[in-house]
C-alpha cells in the first residue's frame, strides 16, 4: 500500500448544487479542481504527481474514475504534457455523476521525474511489463489519493485511459485493487515508434497474455480502423492473448477516425464512442446517466489567416482540442498549435515556440486561443465604437482613421503598446493577417491579438 498522499486544490470554477442521478450534469454543475498529489511509497523517496479533479458539485460521495493519458513517440514532447489534456474525457464521466480524478504519470510535464516508464533502449528487447509495472504504480498512488477524499465512494471504481493510459490503467486492474470494477481502454497499447511501427509485437503480445490472467474485472477496448500505432490485426492479435486465460473483454472495433483513428478518444470522437461507454456501463450495472447531453458539435470555421493543406489539417485539429489551446501562425504559412493546457499563457507559449521552431522564422503570432480567435473567431457581434482597450496616442489616432475606413479590415493590438491594422482588403482573413502582422513587426513582437475586425468589436 501507498502511504499518505495530499492534493492541494488550486482553482474550482464552478459551484452550483449537482442533481441526483437521471440526465447528464450541465458543465456548470461540475467542479474543476488542479493541484500536485505528493506519493509517499513504502520504498523509496516521495515524489509528486500533476492532478485534475472534476467532479459534481453537489455533496455527498461518487463513484471514482481514475484517467490517465497516453505517451507521445517523441520524447521531447513528455515535458509539455498536462492534465488538462484530458479535461474533455474527465468531463463525460463528471457528467455521469463521477468523481473523475486525471493523474500524469512520473516523467510528464509538472509531475516529478525521472521517466519511469522506459521499456528499455533496445527496440529488439523492450520490457514491456517493467513499462507496464512503473506506470501502475503511480495510478495506485493515486487511487490511495482518491480513497481518503470525503467525495469519493470508494466502493465503485473504473479506471480509464487512452494508448499507454489503457494499458497502464489494465497494469492496475492486474493489481486487484479493491472497489474497481471496469477498466476502459482507448487504443491500449505502447512501444509505437512511427506509422505503422512497433516495437517488437511479439513481447507486447506477450504482455498482454500476462495481463490477461492477472485482471478480474471486465473491460471495454475501443480501436478504430485506421489506428496507426495499434492497427487491427495488432490490437485483434492483443485481444486473442489477453483472453486466452478467460478475460473478459467487451471489444469494439469503430469505423476510421480523422487522419489517425488512434486519437478517437479525443474531443472530435466523443460523439462516436459515448454510446459505447454507455452500453457498456450499462451492462456492467456501474454508474451512468439516463439522458446522455446533447451536447453542440465541436466548433468548425475557417482560420482567420490563410493556411496551406497542412496548416488547415492542423487548424481542424486545434479546433477539436480540449483544454486551453493556442494556434499561431506567420505570414510565410508556417504554423503551430497546443492543445490540453492548464494555463492560456502556457498554450499561447508552446504554439509561438513551434510555429517559430528551431530556425527561429520570423513573424509568428498567436492568431486564436482557445474556442475563438486571438480575439474571438466567432463572428464578433459587439458594435464598434470606442476601442476595447486603452490606446496610445498613436495608436488612438489610428483607431479614429480604421473607424471609418472602407472595405474589410482589422485592428490588432498587444499589451506592450503596439499595434497595426489593415483596411482596404477583399476578404476578411486578408484583413486579419496584416493587421497581425504590421503588430508584429520585423522584431517579431508577440501578443498581438486583435480587437476589431471590420465594424465589430472583437469579443475578448
Amino acid at each position: 500500500m501507498l502511504g499518505r498522499l495530499v492534493l492541494f486544490l488550486l482553482v474550482i470554477l464552478a459551484a452550483t448544487p449537482a442533481r441526483a442521478g437521471g440526465a447528464a450534469l450541465s458543465r456548470d454543475e461540475i467542479l474543476r479542481e488542479t493541484g500536485r498529489i505528493t506519493v509517499t511509497p513504502p520504498q523509496g523517496p516521495s515524489y509528486v504527481l500533476a492532478a485534475l479533479v472534476m467532479r459534481p458539485a453537489g455533496p455527498g460521495r461518487y463513484p471514482l474514475a481514475l484517467l490517465t493519458h497516453g505517451t507521445p513517440r517523441d520524447a521531447k514532447e513528455r515535458p509539455n504534457r498536462e492534465a488538462s489534456g484530458q479535461s474533455e474525457m474527465a468531463m463525460e464521466f463528471a457528467r455521469r455523476g463521477y468523481a473523475a480524478v486525471v493523474v500524469l504519470r512520473r516523467g510528464y510535464g509538472q509531475s516529478d521525474g525521472p521517466y519511469a516508464e522506459s521499456p528499455g533502449r533496445n527496440c529488439e528487447t523492450p520490457d514491456y511489463m517493467l513499462s507496464l509495472r512503473a506506470g501502475a504504480a503511480d495510478l495506485q498512488g493515486a487511487l490511495a489519493w482518491a480513497r481518503r477524499q470525503p467525495y469519493v465512494d470508494a466502493r465503485t471504481i473504473i479506471a480509464v485511459g487512452p494508448s499507454a493510459g489503457g494499458f497502464a490503467s489494465l497494469g492496475l486492474a492486474a493489481e486487484r485493487p479493491d472497489g474497481l470494477k471496469a477498466v476502459i481502454s482507448f487504443a491500449g497499447g505502447r512501444g509505437s515508434t512511427g506509422p505503422d511501427e512497433l516495437c517488437n509485437e511479439t513481447r507486447l503480445t506477450d504482455a498482454f497474455a500476462q495481463l490477461g490472467r492477472a485482471v478480474a474485472v471486465p473491460s471495454l477496448w475501443i480501436y478504430a480502423e485506421n489506428d496507426h500505432f495499434f492497427g487491427p490485426r495488432v490490437a485483434r492479435g492483443f485481444l486473442q492473448a489477453y483472453t486466452r486465460g478467460g478475460a473478459k473483454v467487451d471489444f469494439v472495433m469503430m469505423p476510421p477516425f480523422g487522419e489517425d483513428g488512434h486519437y478517437l478518444s479525443g474531443r472530435a470522437g466523443t460523439a462516436l464512442w459515448r454510446p459505447v461507454v454507455d452500453r457498456f456501463l450499462n451492462a456492467q450495472g456501474l454508474p451512468n446517466w439516463t439522458t446522455p447531453p446533447a451536447d453542440p458539435p465541436v466548433p468548425d470555421f475557417p482560420p482567420p489567416v490563410k493556411l496551406g493543406e497542412t496548416g488547415t489539417k492542423a487548424w481542424k485539429d486545434f479546433l477539436a482540442g480540449s483544454g486551453h489551446k493556442a494556434f499561431a501562425a506567420s505570414p510565410q504559412g508556417r504554423y503551430g498549435w497546443a492543445g490540453g493546457r492548464d494555463e492560456l499563457d502556457t498554450a499561447r507559449a508552446r504554439a509561438l515556440d513551434l510555429c517559430t521552431g528551431d530556425k527561429n522564422a520570423p513573424g509568428c503570432v498567436v492568431i486564436a486561443v482557445d474556442e475563438g480567435s486571438a480575439g474571438s473567431a466567432r463572428a464578433p457581434t459587439a458594435p464598434l465604437a470606442a476601442p476595447p482597450a486603452p490606446l496610445g496616442e498613436n495608436a488612438t489616432k489610428a483607431w479614429a482613421s480604421y473607424v471609418t475606413a472602407k472595405n474589410h479590415k482589422a485592428f490588432a493590438i498587444n499589451d506592450q503598446g503596439r499595434f497595426g491594422w489593415a483596411n482596404g482588403q477583399d476578404d476578411v482573413a486578408t484583413a486579419r493577417a496584416k493587421a497581425l502582422g504590421y503588430c508584429a513587426g520585423e522584431g517579431q513582437a508577440r501578443g498581438c491579438r486583435l480587437i476589431a475586425v471590420d465594424d465589430a468589436i472583437v469579443k475578448p
